[in-house]
């Protein structure tokens, strides 16, 4: 058997872009021009269309064309959903993965820096052989990057800090306009700026175990590939706790790396007065999701109209605040339904014993998991795993 050398091996990186972001080229171009090999890089896009969701529908040509420009990179172009669903986007994206070695699932507005796929194997490899599992995942939050608004050229500029970890906040989510509260809230600092324990584990080992997955970075081999496909249904918000959900169930562990942060996301909607870093905001998504899928037609709409979209009438305050409503409570009811079927009850439970949170209060029974889920190996001594 044939023994391939780590410099021979390709990575699939998959991204879903929503609407006209234009951030997606710079996010292919840092992708492989900022690799180390930049030739063993495969890229995978869902582009996601929708009217109304840009000033110019014809935006999704322009897309296409800046991304047909690069070598290896694929892609698929798909509707927008009724109701968006990043779960089904993702989903998309993932399908052109073509049997690479290594997979990762970024945002379409993100910044690489050099050499970043050396550094997530080399780290990715290390966290294998320290919890003895090949179902391992890197997992994070990404720091942000920012456009220089006063540079003649478009600059990023990353933080340079280490990836975020992610921490329960001890409350819900609010999703709704309804009093009913069902996906606990996150977010993320540095691990010194959080808890002591946590920093001596990270400096101790380079490592530790991430709360949940990070729908922005997810950095896996095969198996991570292999199984990544989101429960249909899945809308937004849930997507990252019921993904964690599902991929610990099968058995893999989730490890945040304790390294300089190698890819950058872009946080903001529009850099003022440049036009730079423009990406669709939600209410955009929403209108277009209900534009497209016909909510602002008449009841009953003439053939002439049906076959001239660009012609339909725009929807009204009024209909665009009870579509964004309807889609947040949409969010909340996919949540609810995953969480109590019968089905998933072992494997919920499994999951809010490993990352300590309670799907009824969103408190959290402790600080970070101190144990590694689904390992034969102990990150710290005289504890037991979960899984």
């Amino acid at each position: 058997m044939e023994i391939r050398q780590e410099s021979d091996k390709t990575i699939f990186v998959s991204i879903a872009c929503v609407g006209n972001d234009s951030e997606l080229i710079r996010t292919i171009s840092s992708c492989i021009n900022n690799a180390s090999i930049s030739s063993r890089i495969h890229v995978g896009i869902n582009l996601v269309y929708g009217m109304k969701i840009d000033k110019d529908n014809m935006y999704i040509y322009r897309l296409e064309e800046a991304i047909s420009s690069f070598e290896n990179v694929r892609y698929s172009v798909n509707i927008i959903s009724y109701p968006p669903s990043i779960g089904r986007d993702r989903n998309d994206a993932s399908k052109l993965y073509r049997d690479e070695d290594y997979f990762l699932q970024v945002d379409a507005h993100c910044f690489f820096t050099k050499n970043w796929d050396i550094e997530l194997i080399d780290s990715l490899n290390s966290a294998i052989n320290m919890v003895k599992n090949q179902k391992t995942i890197l997992t994070a939050t990404l720091p942000k990057y920012e456009l220089n608004e006063n540079s003649i050229t478009d600059t990023p500029e990353p933080e340079r800090v280490a990836f975020g970890y992610g921490y329960w906040t001890q409350e819900f989510l609010q999703v709704g306009p309804s009093k009913k509260r069902v996906i606990p809230a996150w977010a993320h600092t540095g691990p010194e700026m959080f808890s002591f324990r946590l920093t001596r584990m990270v400096q101790k080992t380079g490592f530790a175990p991430a709360t949940k997955i990070t729908g922005a970075f997810m950095f896996g081999n095969k198996h991570l590939a292999k199984n990544i496909s989101l429960p249909d249904g899945v809308v937004f918000w849930e997507e990252e706790i019921v993904q964690s959900i599902q991929l610990m169930s099968l058995g893999f562990t989730f490890v945040y790396p304790y390294i300089l942060a190698n890819i950058y996301h872009y946080y903001q909607l529009d850099q003022t007065n440049t036009g730079r870093g423009v990406r669709a905001a939600l209410g955009d998504i929403m209108i277009s999701s209900a534009h497209h899928h016909g909510h602002s037609l008449p009841e009953n709409p003439s053939n002439e109209m049906l076959r001239n979209p660009e012609k339909w009438p725009e929807l009204s305050g009024e209909d665009t605040e009870k579509f964004l409503i309807a889609w947040r409570e949409s969010v909340a009811s996919s949540f609810e339904s995953y969480i109590a079927s019968p089905e998933n009850q072992e494997k919920v439970s499994a999951f809010s014993r490993y990352s300590g949170v309670s799907f009824k209060t969103a408190k959290s029974s402790f600080d970070f998991p101190e144990r590694y889920a689904n390992i034969g190996a102990l990150p710290l001594e005289g504890g037991q795993n979960v899984g």
